[in-house]
């Protein structure tokens, strides 16, 4: 994501390699590590697609056409959700179900939600909605005091607490 330890001024977190191993079969660790977009996010995001795509299926949640976990949001806090809206609050309805999902509830921070003619991995699409289709003071819903992952740079230190979610 950027960064790597604390952050602010002052001394930063450091260490001495003395010794490397190594292995004919290695046993690879996920880490997110550095600014998106790297193999990581990309592994991080198709991970995360497909646990979410699981999810909203398991909640029954209709009209789901495509999910899209952009990695240059590091594959983890922001999701695109293309969906068959048939009501006026089912927009709504849709991102909920993202945010209280499994896989969405920890350190999702925003959900965007496009009509089922554009694909969630369509960029160009998303932003042409984003750009002719919505409309900021009706179609946003702010959900305050939702569970933050500690992992999220944007939080100060003090704030990086887990609360109760959904």
């Amino acid at each position: 994501m950027g960064y790597y330890g604390a952050s602010g001024e002052g001394v930063k977190p450091w260490l001495n390699v003395k010794r490397m191993y190594r292995r004919k079969d290695p046993i690879l660790v996920i880490s997110t590590v550095g600014r998106p977009v790297g193999d990581a996010h990309m592994i991080n995001a198709v991970g995360r697609m497909s646990y979410l795509w699981a999810d909203l299926e398991m909640m029954k949640v209709p009209g789901i056409q495509s999910v899209y976990c952009p990695p240059e949001a590091a594959g983890r806090y922001w999701v695109i959700v293309s969906a068959k809206i048939t009501h006026a609050a089912g927009a709504e309805r849709v991102a909920e179900a993202v945010s209280c999902s499994p896989t969405g509830h920890f350190g999702i921070k925003g959900v965007i939600v496009v009509d089922d003619d554009v694909a969630a991995d369509d960029m160009a699409g998303v932003w042409w909605s984003l750009a002719c289709r919505y409309n900021p003071g009706a179609d946003t819903q702010i959900i305050n005091k939702m569970r933050p992952t500690p992992f999220d740079p944007a939080l100060p230190p003090g704030a990086k607490a887990i609360a109760p979610r959904c």
